[in-house]
């Protein structure tokens, strides 16, 4: 997943996993939006094979970022509320599944 992270669509209640597998750098996933003056979600520092979950519980759209590399790691999560009635406003195939892989290509020179 080269020096990026992915951009998700998530239904309310879903628990996003990102799993650090670089063992070039270390990441982190800290959440743009605040509440109370802090992220919604701050991981720790993630070294290779460290994971970090956080449930979504509210729907809206937020920016999330790498703290060690917060110009070129950056990405959306978008949550959904879920689907009723069997219709939903968004196309099933555009639900992210409920992992995301935090890593960096240690060969590209975006750094």
């Amino acid at each position: 997943m080269d020096n990026s992270l992915e951009d998700l669509v998530i239904q309310v209640g879903t628990t996003v996993t990102w799993t650090q597998v670089d063992g070039f750098t270390s990441h982190t996933s800290t959440a743009d939006v605040k509440v109370g003056g802090a992220p919604i979600w701050d991981s720790p520092t993630l070294r290779e094979g460290e994971t970090f979950s956080h449930t979504l519980n509210e729907p809206g759209s937020t920016r999330y970022y790498c703290r060690i590399h917060p110009g070129i790691m950056i990405a959306t999560v978008t949550v959904v509320e879920p689907v009723e009635n069997g219709i939903s406003s968004i196309a099933p195939s555009d639900l992210s599944n409920s992992s995301a892989q935090v890593s960096s290509d240690p060969y590209d020179d975006d750094y």
